[in-house]
Formats: structure tokens, C-alpha cells, sequence
């Protein structure tokens, strides 16, 4: 992520330097970063695929990956949305998990997008996703919240994030455990049939 706001925050239109010492380099790195939020190992160096290990796809003293290979964020007017937009949530709490998955992505594939930049511009964006009478009280709400801000201080990271805090506070299905609990336990053995 430091490389990718570093790279965003770049010059305008040049490429940055090579930086051989840098992490964004090393694809064990990035398979290891991917591993572990799917939760799997992550491979130890030295093992088989591991760095040093048997398969490492680079030689001894080389860079994983040719700074020549990287592809910088460009910056620039060129720069459109992308993604799909996520299914408008009505607040269905069975939902609410599909909906951030889907929020999540669209932001990830706009965020170099100026207009995704901002903190509070994507709380609003967020909130014209969460329609219908279900959920428009709690909408008006942080639309609210979201005017009295400051637009300079208070448009930090930290505004979007307890944003979606407070979302899966609200929306989320907080029995969602107990109620796969009640629906297992209605199953039952009997020898040799399963209910």
C-alpha cells in the first residue's frame, strides 16, 4: 500500500526511480501478503517455492521482479472509473457482507481516481449505494454526520473507516454464527441415513 500512495504521489507523468531494496519487489512477499489473508502459511525461506528454496524463480543476486516490469499508477486526466458498482443495499443484514465485499473492490479499482481520493467523498459515495425506506433513516443520518464535517481536517482515512465500522455495527448479521448453530443442530444421525 506505502508504494502504491508513494507512487501516486509521485511526479507528474514520470516514472519513479527503481528502488531495488524495495519490498514491492519481492513476489514471495506478495504471495506470502496473500496467503496469509486467505489464511494459509505463508512459505518459509529456504522451503520449496520459498526464497533461496528449491523453485525460487529467481537467481541468486537478482531482483524478483525487473523494475523495468513494474507498472506505476499513472496520474493524470485519462483516469476513468472502473469496476462494476455494488448492488444498491437495502438493509438486508443477510446482505450487508456481500455489499462491503462489493464496496471494497469498486473502491480498490477506483482508487486512483481523483474524485475516490477523499475520505469523506467516499462515505457519500458509499451512502448512495445504501437506499430504500429500511434504511433511510440511518442514511440521513451520516449524511448528517458527513456535513458537519470539516472538509480539510476532518478528510482523513480514519472518517471512512469508522464509517464502515459503524455500516457493519448496524447492518451486519451479528447472529449469523448462533443461527448456523440452530440450523446444524436441527440435523441428526441415525444410522445409516443423515437428516
Amino acid at each position: 500500500m506505502q508504494t502504491i500512495a508513494q507512487t501516486l504521489a509521485g511526479g507528474g507523468g514520470e516514472d519513479p526511480p527503481p528502488n531495488p531494496g524495495s519490498q514491492s519487489q519481492d513476489p514471495q512477499r506478495i504471495r506470502d501478503t496473500f496467503n496469509i489473508a486467505l489464511g494459509r502459511a505463508p512459505r518459509p525461506p529456504g522451503g520449496p517455492g520459498g526464497p533461496n528454496g528449491p523453485g525460487d524463480p529467481r537467481a541468486p543476486g537478482e531482483l524478483a521482479i525487473p523494475p523495468d516490469h513494474l507498472v506505476p499508477i499513472q496520474l493524470g486526466g485519462e483516469i476513468k472509473q472502473a469496476g462494476m458498482i455494488p448492488q444498491p443495499f437495502d438493509g438486508d443484514r443477510a446482505k450487508a457482507e456481500a455489499f462491503l465485499r462489493e464496496l471494497r473492490l469498486y473502491m480498490m479499482a477506483n482508487q486512483g481516481v481523483p474524485g475516490f481520493k477523499s475520505p469523506i467523498r467516499r462515505v457519500a459515495i458509499t451512502l448512495t449505494f445504501i437506499k430504500w425506506p429500511k434504511v433511510n433513516g440511518w442514511v440521513e443520518a451520516m449524511l448528517q454526520a458527513i456535513e458537519q464535517l470539516h472538509p480539510i481536517q476532518d478528510n482523513i482515512e480514519y472518517t471512512y473507516t469508522d464509517f464502515l465500522h459503524r455500516f457493519q455495527t448496524q447492518f451486519t448479521d451479528s447472529t449469523k454464527q448462533e443461527t448456523a448453530q440452530a440450523a446444524l443442530d436441527k440435523h441428526y444421525f441415525k444410522f445409516p441415513f443423515i437428516d
